[in-house]
């Protein structure tokens, strides 16, 4: 069993490597596409498509992304974790599909702007409320309770962070995802003093987060947050092919 306290750090490292794989993500791709746009508009009035061209680009940052979060994943996890290889795999997963999902981020930045620069100043005002609203500063288990129009808007701008979601699932990757953590409850009715004071045995990820259910089926914490991250990446891609379509041809 670990404390409270100490799963709060423990998050706080999963937190930050999200973090990392996002910021992979968003900085190789927001310059691909905005530094070839005078090549892009003459090329596409002969024999360029624009699908073939936006897939080229995914399918290299896939490749230079996956081996940036292998490294991390294996820098990180088993000397500060203290995971084995396993979970260093399906950590590193997670943190490829995150890095994957902010590429195809950063590919839309670049078919929109028309600038280098301004693709870089956009880069800060994506990665702030990634980190503003991604659970941890704030953990949304603790608006379970809370009804103010304050509450729902902090909902509602964590509901389209990559971070959030990715924070949720890769805390399902820990050896404290289903249990271990040792949390401390305040119960102002009781009658003695022994119940003033109680102990819940709750998960990592249950720290963080509220359970999800659709009726009275469990989703869980680990598919739902993917499909959500595979679902965004499908948009940004789909944002990304409109604007080139429309800007150079």
């Amino acid at each position: 069993l670990i404390s409270d306290m100490a799963s709060m750090r423990r998050g706080s490292v999963y937190f930050l490597l999200v973090a990392a794989s996002i910021w992979f993500g968003i900085m190789g791709s927001c310059k691909e596409i905005v530094t070839e746009q005078h090549i892009l508009k003459r090329e596409s009035r002969s024999y360029l498509f624009i699908f073939p061209y936006l897939a080229a680009k995914i399918f290299v940052l896939t490749l230079v992304l996956c081996v940036q979060t292998s490294l991390l994943a294996i820098m990180v996890v088993p000397f500060l974790l203290e995971l084995s290889w396993i979970h260093t795999i399906w950590i590193g997963l997670i943190l490829w599909i995150a890095a994957f999902v902010s590429a195809s981020m950063g590919l839309f930045i670049s078919s929109v702007v028309t600038s280098y620069r301004v693709a870089l100043t956009l880069v800060p005002l994506l990665m702030i409320p990634q980190l503003l609203f991604g659970g941890l500063l704030r953990p949304l288990v603790d608006l379970e309770h809370t009804s103010s129009a304050w509450s729902h808007l902090t909902n509602v701008l964590s509901a389209i962070t990559v971070q959030r979601w990715s924070f949720e699932a890769i805390l399902t990757t820990d050896a404290y995802a289903k249990g271990g953590i040792l949390k401390l409850q305040i119960n102002p009715k009781a009658s003695g003093e022994l119940d003033l004071v109680q102990a819940k045995n709750t998960s990592l990820v249950s720290s963080f987060f509220k359970p999800r259910k659709w009726g009275n089926i469990e989703m869980g914490y680990l598919w739902p947050p993917l499909l959500y991250l595979l679902c965004t990446n499908l948009i940004f891609f789909i944002g990304g092919y409109i604007a080139l379509r429309w800007r150079f041809t």
